[in-house]
């Protein structure tokens, strides 16, 4: 898990480890630039943001999940690559906000969004605003393929609540749709 606290305020995150590479992500700390009333961290002080854009995160070992908790002024998808860039899995926010103080009604901070696949993940996306400056993310969570070609347990975990997630995304679709 990473949880950004070793990042100062506007520090641009762009290395997170050996072979995990993001775009268009500044840390921002609480009691900082980081408004804690509406985008309140989940652990620690530290979170990044959409800096400019999506925040992209690429992988040049294949992974299994990838996931993070997320508070937002605009609606989120959370997209999955493969190898070709071709999509293979996208999560939608529950809500169009759900900012701490002013966010949708219903909603709560901090909102697990992620995917877990058995085709290998090389790039995801996360996008709110177009312009950036929408979002928070913390406790990012990363699950390498294993040599076997087995996912280890957390992955397990972590795709477990990706299917419960998409459940949850198509409950929300089937309420939007308007009566016949």
């Amino acid at each position: 898990m990473f949880d950004f606290e070793g990042y100062g305020d506007s520090d641009p995150v762009t290395a997170l480890a050996p072979g995990v590479a993001l775009t268009n992500a500044k840390a921002i700390v609480a009691g900082l630039s980081l408004s804690e009333q509406e985008f309140p961290p989940r652990s620690g002080t530290t979170v990044v943001f959409d800096d400019g854009g999506s925040i992209s995160i690429d992988f040049t070992t294949p992974v299994v999940g990838v996931g993070g908790w997320f508070t937002y002024a605009a609606p989120l998808t959370f997209t999955a690559f493969d190898a070709a860039l071709d999509v293979i899995g996208t999560e939608l926010s529950l809500y169009s906000s759900n900012l701490a103080l002013s966010g949708e009604t219903g909603s709560v901070p901090n909102e697990l969004l992620g995917i877990a696949s058995s085709t290998d993940i090389f790039r995801v996306t996360i996008t709110g605003d177009p312009a950036g400056g929408s979002f928070v993310l913390d406790d990012l969570t990363v699950e390498f393929r294993q040599g076997n070609g087995v996912p280890e347990p957390p992955a397990m975990a972590l795709m477990a609540a990706a299917v419960l997630a998409l459940g949850r995304s198509r409950v929300r679709a089937r309420r939007r749709r308007p009566m016949r």
